[in-house]
């Protein structure tokens, strides 16, 4: 089969598994548990324990309604899972490979980096990309951290909106994490995985494209090997399957336009019901 028509296919049937298997809008290959209101969220980013639970933008609901729907559904959709995978292995899989335009690790110069940007941080800082970085936002501000929204790992300079939407600047959209006294890096991991698929390397949820691509980019050598081992663990979680999650040096982080900054919270929408994700075009 023609390769395009195959990761086509692979998307569609993405798509009508995640919205049939349940109310979420997403997929995924491990058990979730989704829920519909900020009081029920975990704070375990903060230095806890927990694993934390997922954030979804598109279409949640009540956790009991959620249980009942996906019974249901998985008998239906559950087959349909199994033919994206083996979609995903003629087409060859995850693709790791760098983006158009994405500025090559080997480019960066660590030290300089981190010196005149995260070294301005007084407890360091983390960048994680998953997916419409309102989302990605929303479900760590939620978990209690400290948030900024931007764009990192692309060739090009000075990158507005438009400039990455157009999947040409080799950027991605993500979300900067200010590190503070107690924040703990590895439980900050857990929660961002909780909230994305790990297993999709083309993008999350009804967000396709280079820009939406998931990564964890490291500022500390710390950080690297926490995040080796987290990325570890949610491979064994997936039955041994490699995760889609990238990890790569952070780069120069570019803010994002202020409109984007706490999105939902600043236009006073509710994330758990499904809202036009192209919108944000309109922004720039």
């Amino acid at each position: 089969l023609d390769g395009d028509v195959m990761r086509i296919s692979a998307v569609a049937v993405r798509r009508m598994a995640a919205f049939g298997a349940g109310p979420s809008g997403w997929t995924s290959r491990t058990p979730r548990h989704e829920v519909a209101h900020s009081d029920h969220l975990t704070r375990g980013a903060r230095g806890s324990s927990s694993s934390g639970e997922r954030v979804l933008c598109p279409g949640a609901v009540s956790k009991n309604d959620e249980s009942r729907q996906q019974q249901a559904g998985q008998k239906w959709f559950t087959p349909l899972v199994w033919i994206a995978d083996v979609v995903e292995k003629l087409d060859g899989g995850i693709d790791l490979s760098p983006a158009k335009n994405e500025l090559p690790d080997e480019w960066i110069e660590e030290e300089e980096v981190y010196r005149f940007q995260y070294g301005d941080f007084e407890h360091g800082a983390i960048v994680l990309s998953g997916g419409c970085f309102w989302c990605c936002e929303l479900a760590l501000q939620q978990a209690g951290l400290d948030t900024t929204c931007g764009y990192i790992g692309g060739l090009t300079l000075n990158p507005s909106y438009g400039k990455v939407a157009s999947k040409k600047s080799g950027h991605v959209e993500a979300v900067l994490v200010t590190l503070r006294p107690g924040d703990d890096v590895e439980a900050i991991l857990r929660t961002f995985l909780s909230n994305i698929d790990p297993s999709d390397s083309r993008g999350q949820g009804p967000n396709y494209g280079p820009q939406y691509r998931p990564a964890i980019f490291y500022t500390t050598e710390s950080q690297r090997v926490a995040a080796e081992e987290a990325l570890a663990r949610k491979s064994d979680e997936m039955g041994g399957r490699v995760t889609a999650v990238r990890l790569r040096k952070a780069s120069r982080f570019w803010i994002a336009e202020e409109a984007h900054q706490s999105y939902y919270d600043k236009n006073g929408l509710d994330p758990h019901t499904d809202k036009p994700h192209w919108l944000g075009a309109f922004l720039d």
